[in-house]
């Protein structure tokens, strides 16, 4: 009868083991220990078992339907008493430390996820830097070039209109052999000088659009789904750090619409004031259980793409919102950010 006690709490510790949430184990296991034993008193002893199964699982009240049929059997002696106590002591304490072990593993594994997150934005960070400077890069000669255009390009290009004329007027003078050379020379130098600008501008320029510019071309690159995309206010007060952060938040808007979302329309729109700027970027197709940045529930469950925005945002003294719409079935993004009333930087 022995091996019939001990195949039944084997049996009894592997349903516990393959479904741990079924705690009827517990009572089923202590009906079954208790009735076993009451047959063969001798083997009273084993119920230490359920009850230290009891008390590892705050079950300990579950034990006591086999402890009264249990006891219809058993000889009770101070020493099987003491027995039962230190099985249900030894149960608390295993509690205890399983209790301390998944509590610590919990706080590790949240300091591990938030030292993944800190990197990831560190890393974040140093690609955003890199990036203004490469805008910065290309604002500075898009601004250069654009000067030696306007100032230095038309004062060559009136130079060689006034060497035109006064080849002219000079038509009907007979100009010495040396004179006819100098002037010559002159005009070949300034239409030399106008060519060597034309192609510094045009080298100078760079050749990915920055801006608002940027924003457009991005939204008309976009193929999965069309994008209605609309710009309101003076863009040249806008600086360089904040066309990135625009440019980033629109393509991570994007990949989320494409990823989690069953969208069929998307809207993206920025106003610009003297002294904010607004940017929204919203699609529908959100609902579904399975949707994770737009559920049934209007909460938002931020990936780390989010929250570096957040934070990105908030390092710019702006204002940051991802909002589920649960009514409307829409996902809307919004950054808000000063400007100086001086312009860009």
């Amino acid at each position: 009868m022995g091996m019939v006690l001990i195949l039944g709490i084997l049996i009894f510790s592997i349903l516990r083991a393959y479904f741990p949430s079924l705690r009827a184990t517990i009572l089923l296991e202590g009906l079954f220990v208790g009735g076993v034993s009451s047959i063969f008193p001798q083997l009273a002893l084993a119920y230490c078992i359920p009850i230290f199964e009891g008390s590892l699982a705050k079950k300990s009240l579950w034990t006591l339907p086999g402890l009264l049929v249990g006891i219809l059997g058993w000889e009770f002696s101070s020493t099987l008493i003491l027995l039962f106590i230190i099985g249900w002591f030894l149960g608390r304490v295993f509690r205890v430390a399983k209790e301390e072990r998944d509590y610590y593993k919990e706080e590790t594994d949240f300091e591990r996820r938030g030292r993944y997150e800190a990197e990831g934005l560190n890393r974040d960070l140093l690609f955003l830097q890199e990036e203004v400077l490469r805008m910065a890069e290309l604002a500075e000669r898009n601004r250069i070039a654009q000067q030696l255009h306007d100032d230095v390009g038309h004062e060559l290009t009136g130079a060689v209109l006034g060497l035109q004329a006064f080849e002219s007027m000079l038509e009907d003078r007979e100009l010495e052999p040396h004179q006819q050379e100098i002037f010559d020379k002159v005009k070949e130098r300034v239409n030399t000088g106008a060519t060597v600008l034309r192609q510094t501008v045009h080298n100078m320029k760079p050749y990915v659009p920055l801006g608002v510019d940027d924003l457009r071309g991005i939204a008309e690159d976009f193929r999965d789904l069309p994008i209605e995309f609309k710009a309101f206010g003076n863009t040249e007060q806008v600086p360089v750090h904040h066309w990135v952060l625009l440019r980033t938040a629109f393509k991570e808007g994007l990949t989320n619409i494409v990823r989690h979302a069953q969208a069929t329309k998307v809207k993206a729109q920025l106003d610009i004031t003297p002294n904010i700027l607004r940017f929204s970027l919203e699609n529908d197709g959100v609902g579904g259980e399975n949707n994770r940045i737009g559920t049934k529930a209007p909460v938002l469950e931020e990936g780390i793409g989010l929250k570096s925005l957040r934070q990105r945002t908030k390092s710019y003294g702006g204002n940051f919102s991802a909002t589920v719409m649960n009514g409307d079935d829409l996902f809307r993004l919004v950054i808000v950010l000063p400007l100086d009333e001086g312009g860009a930087s």
